[in-house]
């Protein structure tokens, strides 16, 4: 992030066409909105599952073909955005060579990049807004909106499901509590991993807030989440904490984790937790 502007920069491994790199950049930037999307239909069955469960009849057969249409139509939207709406200025292009030669000594034939700015100059210098840049920034900020409203609302309606609902057991009641904790943190964590850090990316520019290369944090956390959330169940989950630990010590349990899920996703999926 640099002069007011968020540049995606992509180096080029082989030479190849202007057009080519654009599109390369532009189908990354949709993979960076597929996960946002993903992440909303993870809850969506999270929510159905431990709330609704008779609703679970919408991921199965075809219907799981037609969520998964869905997420890729919303990456190719963005992506098509990423590709028309955010093309190069003058004032960009000076920023962009600038920022190679001062911060990566980098051939410009061999990098190419997409820059997302809110305003642009005009042939005396003045700026005015950058109309097809604003429109796309409103574009990825609402699908973001869209993404994080449905990951809070199926996340808050999952904990007060599981929260409320009284064991017969003091077994099904610790299973509960574990599994309380477990979304509190898988909702928190794309939260501050995801959505705060790209907000950021999209706020700071027009802040006029130059946070330089600070701006690839968001890269490295987005890309570290899928990792992460996985690690939440697997520690907090008490069967799934020893059977990983006996595994790893010993080299055995492999059975017991495997029933222990199976437990797990048949008591969700039938609204018994």
């Amino acid at each position: 992030m640099y002069d007011n502007t968020l540049f995606v920069i992509q180096r080029k491994r082989f030479q190849y066409s202007d057009l080519t790199a654009r599109t390369v950049s532009a189908s990354y930037c949709a993979c960076y909105a597929m996960s946002f999307t993903l992440i909303a239909v993870h809850f969506v069955y999270r929510y159905f599952a431990t709330c609704k469960p008779e609703n679970l009849r919408f991921f199965r057969g075809f219907n799981f073909v037609l969520w998964l249409l869905g997420v890729l139509s919303v990456a190719v939207f963005w992506g098509m955005a990423t590709f028309f709406l955010f093309a190069e200025n003058s004032k960009t292009r000076r920023s962009f060579l600038f920022l190679l030669k001062e911060s990566y000594d980098l051939d410009p034939s061999w990098v190419t990049n997409v820059p997302y700015s809110y305003w642009r100059p005009d042939e005396n210098g003045i700026e005015y807004p950058n109309i097809p840049n604003i429109l796309g920034i409103f574009q990825h900020g609402a699908i973001m909106t869209l993404s994080f409203s449905t990951v809070f609302y199926c996340g808050r309606q999952t904990h007060k499901t599981i929260n409320a609902h009284k064991g017969v057991s003091d077994r099904t009641r610790e299973l509960q509590k574990q599994l309380f904790n477990a979304l509190v943190f898988q909702t928190l964590i794309p939260t501050v991993m995801m959505y705060i850090p790209s907000t950021m990316l999209i706020v700071f520019p027009f802040l006029e807030l130059n946070v330089g290369c600070y701006g690839n944090i968001t890269t490295v956390t987005v890309q570290m989440y899928p990792a992460i959330d996985p690690l939440v169940l697997l520690f907090l989950i008490k069967d799934f904490r020893k059977t990983f630990l006996r595994i790893i010590c010993f080299g055995r349990g492999t059975d017991r984790i495997f029933s222990t899920t199976g437990t797990l996703w048949y008591q969700l999926s039938s609204g018994k937790v």
